[in-house]
């Protein structure tokens, strides 16, 4: 029984984790990047959808994390999405 139930936890908060990060990801990678993109340059897209990503999404973390953790590591997400969508082919 006593396996049974950290097993079902162990599940459940899998879920929460994956849940929250597809969620983040669609929102900051899907919906912000994508429409800054349309309206202005790429670049300025990856850094903007990057710096809200590091201090609005994770706003009750230090800064000095989110400015060195986080911040480097939406505009890497970024970049490999980029570089994703060039190599295979993704029809819409």
């Amino acid at each position: 029984m006593y396996f049974m139930m950290k097993t079902q936890n162990l599940f459940f908060m899998s879920i929460h984790f994956l849940g929250a990060a597809f969620a983040e990801e669609y929102l900051y990678r899907q919906i912000i990047f994508n429409d800054i993109r349309r309206n202005y340059n790429a670049v300025l897209a990856l850094l903007f959808s990057s710096f809200l990503f590091a201090f609005i999404g994770h706003m009750g973390e230090d800064i000095v994390d989110n400015l060195l953790y986080r911040l480097p590591l939406g505009v890497k997400s970024i970049i490999l999405c980029k570089i994703l969508y060039n190599v295979l082919p993704v029809s819409h």
